[in-house]
């Protein structure tokens, strides 16, 4: 079966590396395939939702996705905060291991482990912030060489299973109600398999429990808020579904390695390429 209306993208205009944050509350990316680049896809927060050469995969934070010229994809998702990155071709055909290295595999993509995300986004949002310098290109280059040989290496390449479609629909109904409302019992109402089964493919597919799956979505809506209101922080604890302003403290800083307070004095002035609205729709 075949896409039908893709849009073919064609950078050959452009000087790459490009570099496009994205934060949204909903977010619409429609089929498209790829001419004379690729792109790495990174979610920093939310779910994202990827139809690749007619498979859907749910990627939740932390994962990363290579996204290769021949590949047709499109992008969906809530509460969404995704870095791409678009390189041009001519880099992997320099790269001959790269190419052999995803012969064979449908997607290839990881997920980076919680211990080393701070040091991975890090890197990330140097390289956003150095886009249209000098070094710009040099850094990307090395960045691309780099994830490849710490994270897509035979014997380091460990990807997550696909979130079979039950899961898939079960996370999209819960997405659709606040995520302070979430309880365990409602994710595996909508996901209309035995609770034990439901636990067993969040731990495969997500690396976490099901209640460890519900308080990194809202520990995610509390960041948003810390950055983007005024609210205070005992409000955010209460308004993101804790009931414990201790507890969210310390979840909070195990999760992120920062307490919520500091949090926000690094953040709050930070200038992200935004998109906003209700709704938001490309190509």
């Amino acid at each position: 079966m075949k896409h039908k209306n893709v849009t073919c993208l064609n950078f050959a205009r452009i000087r790459l590396p490009e570099y496009h944050m994205t934060v949204a509350r909903e977010f619409k990316f429609k089929p498209h395939k790829h001419k004379g680049f690729f792109e790495i896809d990174y979610v920093f927060e939310g779910v994202l939702t990827e139809e690749i050469n007619n498979r859907k995969y749910v990627f939740p934070a932390g994962t990363l996705v290579f996204i290769r010229e021949k590949d047709t994809h499109s992008l969906y998702g809530s509460d969404l905060k995704l870095l791409n990155i678009v390189f041009s071709r001519k880099l992997m055909d320099t790269s001959i291991s790269a190419a052999k290295l995803f012969n064979g595999i449908d997607v290839p993509y990881v997920t980076i482990p919680q211990k080393n995300r701070e040091t991975f986004e890090a890197a990330l949002n140097e390289l956003f912030l150095k886009q249209g310098t000098p070094e710009c290109e040099l850094l990307s280059n090395r960045f691309f060489y780099d994830v490849l040989l710490e994270w897509f290496l035979p014997g380091r390449y460990d990807r997550i299973p696909a979130a079979p479609e039950w899961l898939r629909r079960g996370i999209e109904e819960m997405e659709k109600a606040d995520v302070a409302k979430w309880l365990v019992k409602d994710v595996v109402r909508k996901c209309c398999k035995s609770r034990e089964h439901t636990a067993r493919t969040f731990q495969a597919v997500f690396g976490c429990s099901i209640s460890g799956y519900i308080n990194r979505r809202r520990l995610e809506k509390a960041k948003k808020q810390l950055i983007y209101t005024n609210m205070s922080i005992s409000d955010i604890c209460f308004d993101t579904g804790f009931n414990n302003v201790n507890y969210f403290y310390r979840l909070f800083k195990r999760f992120f390695f920062i307490t919520p307070a500091d949090y926000r004095r690094k953040n709050t002035h930070k200038s992200w390429a935004i998109i906003t609205g209700k709704s938001t729709e490309l190509y």
